[in-house]
């Protein structure tokens, strides 16, 4: 278990996924070893994923060969890049340590003030636990570091099952229960062909209050005119076919000029989203090539644009 890597050994040379032919001069490679540790890797080439109407390529990388693990030290491990991040938020409440596993806090994002409590006991009225789960004003930008870094993390692993033993997500109830949230009910990547069909099945069955991640390719940011707000806009993922013939559409919704302008020139961007989303129906959109269609609608706020991170290509 470890990151995807972009290098690699081949008779004590360096070699980068990046190199002309790679997918070609890499592939049937025998003999790999980890850049940082020596222990043997692989090669996985890139390969085309058709979402619907866009056709995106899945990067190459080199990964663990199976049953083989880095070496300590080696900077491709997983637990030691979880150990950076807790030890860059130092805050225990946000993100805490048991031996070898990692527990994160997932709290929610706002700019309410009366939500964004002073402090996060248990120990509070029935009203006040529902505030649990709202980050503090004081501890905002530290625990937005953190939050960028998982998704950074969570990036450069293959799946949800690299993480899932290392790094528990815990949320409250509105009691002030603790629970922990299954990875496969937290991030959602477009990459993967069948995490938007579980994506919107999971939202539809039930309502979910807890943060999600979701990473997807950027279709459009539009200002929208509105009455009542000033400076609304929309930022639009790519729409996913899923396996059975049905669309899902994400849509972000967020105020103010300093999101639109991080978002400059993105279109067709990968980007991972970090707020609570929610089913909101069924609704017709028209494709690209003018047809229309029924897309099952998946919606989120952002309030601060480090709950958004841009992948590089």
């Amino acid at each position: 278990m470890g990151l995807k890597m972009d290098d690699a050994l081949y008779k004590g040379n360096k070699i980068n996924v990046n190199d002309d032919g790679a997918d070609i001069k890499y592939r049937n490679l025998q003999n790999l070893q980890c850049f940082n540790c020596s222990v043997p890797v692989s090669f996985v080439h890139s390969h085309k994923r058709d979402l619907g109407e866009k056709i995106i390529t899945i990067k190459r990388y080199f990964r663990l060969k199976q049953n083989m693990y880095h070496k300590e030290g080696c900077k491709y491990t997983i637990n030691g890049v979880l150990y950076n991040i807790y030890a860059a938020c130092a805050d225990g409440d946000l993100i805490s340590k048991d031996n070898d596993v990692f527990v994160l806090r997932l709290l929610l994002i706002t700019d309410d003030e009366k939500l964004e409590g002073s402090n996060r006991s248990s120990e509070k009225s029935e009203n006040e636990k529902r505030n649990l789960n709202y980050i503090t004003i004081g501890s905002k930008e530290k625990y937005l570091s953190t939050i960028t870094g998982v998704m950074k993390l969570r990036d450069r692993v293959e799946s949800n099952t690299d993480l899932e033993d290392t790094l528990k997500l815990k949320f409250h109830d509105w009691n002030g229960n603790a629970f922990f949230i299954p990875w496969k009910h937290f991030y959602f990547d477009a990459d993967n062909d069948n995490d938007y069909s579980r994506l919107s099945k999971l939202l539809t069955k039930e309502k979910r209050y807890h943060p999600l991640c979701i990473a997807g390719y950027i279709r459009s940011v539009l200002k929208i005119n509105s009455e009542n707000q000033n400076d609304l806009y929309k930022l639009k993922l790519e729409n996913v076919l899923r396996a059975d013939g049905k669309w899902v559409s994400i849509d972000l919704w967020f105020n103010g000029t300093g999101i639109n302008n991080y978002l400059a020139d993105t279109e067709g961007s990968k980007a991972v989203i970090y707020t609570r989303f929610s089913y909101k129906g069924n609704q017709p959109w028209t494709s690209k090539a003018g047809k229309d269609y029924i897309s099952c609608v998946i919606a989120g706020n952002i309030n601060n644009y480090r709950q958004i991170l841009l992948v590089k290509p």
